[in-house]
């Protein structure tokens, strides 16, 4: 250990073996805390903690001849909470199924989720959202109606074209 950097150093620096000046055991000794108004206890004993602080909502109760409304003679007002009236727009749920089923898959799957959103409108008393959907719904069935009976349409017009081509191949040879 000849080496100069690992000297010891100077009668400033605290021994790293001793203990140090304060212990976890103590408990905090103030005879003022700086912080904390006149009058109120010290903390509680342990590290030094901060003064107990009020919640940040107090409520504010009057002197008990003020009948707790301090500068009017207003009594409480009763407050009712009313559920909203379920609407009664149709939902057209059967018709929607019908045309998903029969008609057009994809767009009756889409009339059915419309005629879903109109059922569910119509419980929470929405009734201008219970139209809309009510609307979007019955519109989409049709048109899932209409392409539906236009593929049979087609389908039977493309079947009577081949079977009238398959039968004049078999008659002119």
């Amino acid at each position: 250990m000849s080496d100069p950097n690992y000297e010891k150093k100077s009668s400033n620096w605290p021994d790293p073996q001793a203990p140090p000046p304060f212990s976890e055991n103590q408990p905090f000794e103030s005879e003022a805390d700086p912080l904390a108004p006149p009058g109120q206890p010290p903390p509680a004993p342990g590290y030094g903690s901060a003064p107990s602080m009020p919640p940040l909502y107090q409520a504010y109760y009057g002197p008990p001849d003020s009948g707790g409304y301090q500068g009017s003679d207003q009594t409480p007002q009763a407050i009712f909470i009313v559920p909203p009236q379920p609407t009664n727009e149709p939902d057209h749920l059967y018709y929607s199924i019908f045309t998903m089923l029969c008609c057009c898959l994809p767009v009756g799957i889409a009339a059915l989720i419309f005629s879903i959103k109109t059922r569910d409108a119509n419980l929470a008393g929405n009734g201008t959202v219970a139209r809309q959907h009510s609307r979007t719904a019955q519109l989409l069935s049709h048109l899932a109606v209409g392409a539906g009976l236009t593929f049979i349409c087609l389908y039977i017009i493309l079947t009577v074209i081949m079977f009238k081509a398959r039968s004049y191949e078999l008659q002119n040879p």
